[in-house]
């Protein structure tokens, strides 16, 4: 049990609310990102990919698309700093703000 709640801190989902900034704050669904702990893992001799396998098949399915041996895949990165990775996994947007385009600002948006 120790085991998979070590591994569970290496690869992280992390749920959040999409929220809408025009005049006010509004919340129009949820975003669901993965924190791939990669540099951990490899500082740990451990293979990301096998530990994200142990999780779950969501996990385990972008981590070997992305990671080669304990690494991110270097045809798909070039310069890397690090081997960890944020995914965003899915956005869920409310029914009633469907169709307006409001999942793409999501992804763009920009604070400050």
């Amino acid at each position: 049990m120790a085991e998979r709640a070590e591994f569970s801190r290496k690869v992280s989902p992390l749920k959040k609310n999409a929220l809408l900034y025009y005049e006010e704050e509004i919340e129009i669904g949820e975003i669901e990102l993965f924190y791939f702990r990669g540099t951990r893992a490899l500082d740990n001799d451990l293979d990301i990919v096998d530990i994200s396998d142990s999780i779950g098949q969501d996990h385990y399915d972008y981590a070997a698309a992305v990671y080669s041996e304990g690494a991110l895949d270097s045809e798909l990165v070039g310069d890397r700093i690090s081997n960890d990775v944020l995914e965003l996994h899915t956005i869920s947007i409310l029914p009633e703000y469907l169709g307006r385009q409001y999942g793409l600002r999501v992804l763009t948006q920009r604070s400050g």
